[in-house]
């Protein structure tokens, strides 16, 4: 096993990593939180949205997320592309 100082990324390791996604369903930063939570902000802030919305108050994408309920979908995407990244690049390395 070798031994990685904390902090310190083992020279074989790629300098960059992007998933990238475009157009009108690209995912907002909501999207990509835990579905069950989402879902309890937007019971929760949803009904100040158009209160927010009148008061010119930032509302961080929450009502984008609202229209597009997609943290599943996102996830879907995501999470085998860091899983995958994470055993090729952290779990096989300190297995060597």
């Amino acid at each position: 096993m070798k031994n990685i100082e904390v902090g310190a990324a083992p020279s074989n390791w790629p300098r960059r990593g992007v998933i990238a996604f475009g157009g009108a369903d690209a995912p907002c930063h909501v999207s990509f939180l835990a579905p069950d939570v989402n879902v309890e902000m937007q019971n929760f802030l949803g009904p100040l949205l158009p209160v927010a919305r009148f008061l010119k108050i930032p509302v961080l994408d929450f009502d984008r997320y609202g229209l597009l309920y997609d943290a599943e979908r996102t996830a879907e995407k995501c999470v085998p592309a860091a899983t995958s990244f994470l055993r090729q690049y952290v779990i096989n390395n300190k297995q060597s």
